[in-house]
């Protein structure tokens, strides 16, 4: 198969806020904790996400501000110049994001090693969110609502007629952020994920999520990132996929993820931000064939980004992947890769 020529578009990012004590951070947005799994081909899938200005999403009033502050901020830049005068602005805030990454992978069917074969991959994703602008409950708690849009394709040099997909994700979330830098955020969302050479849909999932966060920061320019979330898919599949057992995609199911990222920014503006990350997701299968199978996904992993302009990014990550299972063949994968996102708030 050939990958299309043509401009791709990225993903929305999704983001949870959580609110703390002003002090800069980076105004990139390297995949942000609390949503960057989604269902794929090849099953859990780190979505790579940058280049939002994250101070964009929301707007908490000055004396809010000068109370709590908020961690949208300060995962902004401390940017050297000048800020643009403020534009008045109404109570919602809509944004869109667009662009691709490409990559290639050493186990493009998540096989055990003896079989692993390696592919390249395209994902061009498009999406809009509308959020409330973050307000105040009352002294010590911060609310953002957020309703995203999301369309995702993918394609595969290798086994592209299994494997090519098409993913949407409609997602309604509300983030409440508390003293010393923790939050709490609860969502609901609906996904399909359809097979682009057929045309037929794989799935659809009804999934509600909890998640929790918190930063450390260490100095004035980095910051430990804590994450973990509890999310419960209910699953009705249409198509038998010819692999079945081996995706995260084989059937209800409940996840427990956790995850922890180092953040370091780099240059005279800090456009640069260094992230390694390490994540452990935890999947428990609830419906035949799959019932009682359980699965540990555990990653590792190192993103580069470059934040070249207010409104466009670029990222160079290298992760792995390693599953224990107790009922299908062990495998692990390495994916190395390119991003590019744009976006645009108004």
């Amino acid at each position: 198969m050939k990958f299309p020529n043509l401009i791709f578009f990225a993903l929305l990012s999704i983001n949870i806020a959580c609110f703390g004590q002003s002090r800069p951070a980076p105004k990139s947005n390297p995949s942000l904790p609390g949503y960057s799994g989604f269902h794929s081909n090849l099953g859990l899938q780190e979505i790579i996400e940058v280049g939002v200005p994250l101070s964009a999403s929301t707007d908490v009033t000055s004396s809010a501000t000068e109370a709590s502050g908020s961690i949208l901020q300060r995962l902004d830049a401390a940017n050297a110049k000048p800020p643009p005068p403020p534009k008045p602005k109404g109570p919602l805030v809509f944004s869109t994001q667009a662009g691709m990454r490409a990559y290639t992978t050493s186990n493009v069917l998540r096989q055990e090693s003896s079989l692993a074969k390696s592919s390249g991959v395209v994902e061009s994703n498009l999406g809009i969110a509308v959020s409330h602008r973050a307000f105040k409950i009352n002294e010590y708690v911060t609310m953002l609502p957020r309703l995203d849009m999301m369309m995702q394709w993918a394609w595969y040099a290798q086994n592209s007629e299994l494997l090519d997909y098409q993913f949407g994700l409609v997602k309604a979330g509300i983030a409440f952020g508390f003293p010393n830098d923790w939050s709490v955020g609860t969502s609901l969302d609906y996904n399909t994920l359809s097979n682009l050479e057929s045309g037929d849909k794989t799935f659809d999932s009804i999934s509600p999520s909890v998640s929790l966060q918190k930063i450390i920061p260490v100095s004035e320019s980095s910051f430990i990132l804590f994450d973990s979330m509890v999310r419960l898919s209910n699953m009705r599949a249409e198509t038998f996929f010819p692999a079945a057992g081996v995706f995260a995609d084989s059937g209800d199911n409940y996840q427990t993820s956790f995850s922890v990222s180092y953040l370091k920014m780099l240059g005279f503006d800090q456009e640069w931000t260094i992230m390694p990350r390490l994540a452990i997701n935890r999947t428990n299968y609830t419906k035949t064939p799959n019932t009682g199978r359980l699965d540990y996904l555990f990653s590792a992993g190192v993103s580069a980004i470059y934040q070249w302009t207010d409104w466009l990014g670029l990222q160079s990550f290298i992760t792995y992947n390693k599953m224990d299972t107790d009922t299908i063949s062990n495998f692990n994968a390495f994916d190395l890769g390119i991003a590019i996102n744009g976006n645009f708030s108004f």
